[in-house]
């Protein structure tokens, strides 16, 4: 096989890889998964991810809740719905699925993981219980005659 060859090959492969992984991730390029124990003894799944809209991301699932998962974005993330980390929080979980026994990796990983999950929790519950306006103030009458 000459080089030509080989870069029409490489060419057409790119389509097919974006193909199929459409089909397989609807997009999303899911690298690897590790799990991290957080503060509460629980066990958490964290996805690294990374696509073309959103860049790097995390996805951690809860194992206390099915249905809710964590997203925490490097690249473009979009506040509300991602909470923010920064590309070298993002890279020690990418470290950590290809040296699951690094200790040092694994304890960084841990308070992010703690830190992430807590600040979840802290603006679920910011969502769940509505701010009550404070009641309008009277000035006290003057007692003096």
């Amino acid at each position: 096989m000459n080089l030509s060859q080989f870069v029409a090959f490489y060419e057409a492969g790119k389509y097919v890889y974006q193909l199929w992984n459409e089909m397989q991730y609807y997009g999303k390029e899911y690298i690897s998964e590790t799990s991290i124990k957080n503060n509460s003894g629980h066990i958490l799944k964290v996805k690294v991810c990374f696509n073309s809209a959103r860049q790097r991301y995390l996805q951690i699932k809860l194992p206390w809740n099915a249905e809710r998962k964590i997203l925490a974005g490097v690249d473009n993330y979009q506040p509300g719905e991602y909470l923010a980390i920064n590309r070298d929080e993002w890279h020690i979980f990418f470290l950590l699925t290809n040296f699951q026994h690094d200790s040092e990796l694994y304890a960084y990983a841990q308070k992010i993981v703690n830190r992430l999950v807590d600040k979840a929790n802290l603006i679920e519950s910011q969502k769940r219980s509505p701010i009550s306006l404070p009641t309008e103030l009277h000035p006290a009458k003057s007692q003096v005659a």
